[in-house]
């Protein structure tokens, strides 16, 4: 092996050595914050959480349900949604889930809530009676539409709670997948977003969720300079130091 090729492959080794120390840093901040126990989603809950669970609950009531849950993997949370949902505020919802993993979901709300789920595997035409949560992946979400052309939801959709897990997946606005959210959530409430992608290793891409999430938001260049650092001179765009990520926190958990 060449002299380059060892330097190459041990920079690589230090890089990996580093990301995971980075990963297992943000890991131990996702379960650090101690939140209050709500009581009545407790009793509903067939296995305890973990108190650092109930922090997105509480966020979801400052927020009117509309914010970002930017946790890393594995701190569990679907769980964190499905206690969102089932507060008291809340309880009267019907609730539509999309995610990657639809099976996992339907899991999770039987392992937790005991409650019945329903798996979009063809178009919804209206709510069943008994059944609360209506999970879709992404490729499926066509299935909460009722024209798919035109891009016009169900009737039912505005009055649901909406839960988007992997939601980096919406950042694109180009997408059909986006535009297909966007329509789905048109009139609607209340809407989380859930990515275990840390949103501060890049903040504009923030921007694209959170005017997801509220269509009025601010525009991406006065985004950029409130919270990005940038400036706007007679010679283009400047990147300063100047930033202001702490800002997102009203929106971002």
């Amino acid at each position: 092996m060449k002299e380059e090729d060892l330097i190459f492959l041990q920079n690589r080794i230090d890089h990996l050595f580093r990301m995971k120390n980075i990963k297992a840093e943000r890991f131990a901040m996702s379960k650090a914050l101690d939140a209050p126990v709500i009581q009545s989603i407790a009793d509903r809950m067939k296995i305890p959480a973990w108190s650092y669970q109930w922090a997105p609950t509480h966020y979801a009531l400052m927020t009117d349900g509309v914010f970002i849950i930017g946790d890393e993997m594995a701190t569990g949370k679907s769980v964190e949604s499905l206690m969102m949902v089932n507060h008291d505020q809340f309880k009267h919802l019907n609730i539509g889930i999309v995610t990657k993993t639809p099976e996992t979901y339907q899991q999770e709300i039987a392992k937790f809530f005991g409650e019945p789920s329903l798996i979009l595997n063809e178009p919804l035409q209206q709510l069943h009676p008994k059944i609360r949560y209506y999970i879709s992946s992404y490729d499926r979400m066509k299935n909460f539409l009722v024209d798919q052309e035109l891009l016009l939801p169900r009737s039912y959709c505005k009055d649901m709670f909406w839960i988007f897990d992997e939601a980096h997946l919406l950042k694109n606005p180009k997408t059909r997948r986006r535009q297909m959210a966007n329509a789905i959530v048109t009139d609607t409430t209340y809407r989380v977003l859930m990515t275990g992608t840390p949103l501060p290793n890049e903040p504009e891409e923030a921007w694209n969720l959170l005017s997801f999430l509220y269509p009025n938001f601010m525009s991406k260049s006065k985004f950029q300079t409130t919270f990005m650092g940038v400036r706007y001179t007679q010679n283009g765009k400047e990147v300063t130091e100047n930033t202001n990520y702490q800002g997102l926190n009203r929106w971002l958990y």
